[in-house]
């Protein structure tokens, strides 16, 4: 159990290098930011396929005007504002969540006020991905 997990946590840092090389998603300077979210199930879960990480989820989400394809995005937006677009630090909304071991992968790549944004972090299951991100954020 534990060398899968160092595996899927090598799997990680290298998938979170890629992203950090990518290019910038494009971005209107009118908006205040804008983000391509996106949350993966990781290999050896319910969501299980032949690659290491499986996309079971993603949307776009853009603030000031809020919008996009996300499914709350003044909430996410708010979290967002309030945190100047550093997900991390945004704060934990309550509320139960299972114990599910079914480890899911969010990762958020976009811009804040011009400034480039990466985020990318392993959860235990999606509920706990979107209840560690403040609530909205990932609610894709």
């Amino acid at each position: 159990m534990i060398r899968s997990w160092m595996r899927v946590m090598a799997v990680c840092v290298a998938l979170g290098g890629a992203f950090a090389s990518a290019p910038a998603a494009a971005h209107s300077f009118s908006e205040q930011g804008s983000y391509t979210l996106t949350l993966y199930a990781v290999k050896g879960t319910p969501y299980d396929s032949d690659a290491p990480f499986h996309r079971i989820a993603s949307g776009t989400l853009r603030c000031g005007p809020d919008g996009g394809s996300h499914r709350a995005p003044r909430a996410a937006c708010d979290d967002l504002r309030s945190a100047n677009g550093f997900i991390d630090l945004v704060p934990e909304a309550s509320g139960p969540c299972s114990s599910e071991n079914a480890p899911v992968y969010a990762v958020a790549e976009g811009r804040w006020k011009g400034e480039p944004r990466l985020f990318g972090k392993v959860f235990s299951n999606r509920c706990i991905a979107v209840r560690s991100t403040g609530g909205a954020v990932f609610r894709i």
